[in-house]
């Protein structure tokens, strides 16, 4: 799965973090911001997940957070199709 988090203000630098509930993804704890959006692919368990990102902020845009929830039903080989 990738997550993708598009920042909007003017021209925003800075990282974002992402998580899988409280616990920080380590493959994507601190993402540039590149052309206003920073993303992070992860393989997720079943069960239900809510992905949250995390904006650290910079000179001319304060932080923000936004997050998703996602359901992974199936893993790997012999999953029905979408």
């Amino acid at each position: 799965m990738t997550y993708t988090a598009t920042i909007t203000g003017a021209g925003p630098t800075g990282t974002v973090q992402f998580k899988d509930g409280a616990t920080i993804l380590p493959t994507c704890s601190a993402r540039p911001v590149v052309a206003a959006a920073a993303s992070c692919t992860i393989g997720l368990a079943t069960g239900v997940h809510t992905i949250t990102g995390t904006f650290s902020g910079d000179v001319n845009n304060a932080p923000s957070s936004g997050n998703v929830m996602q359901t992974v039903t199936c893993v790997g080989r012999g999953c029905p199709p979408p």
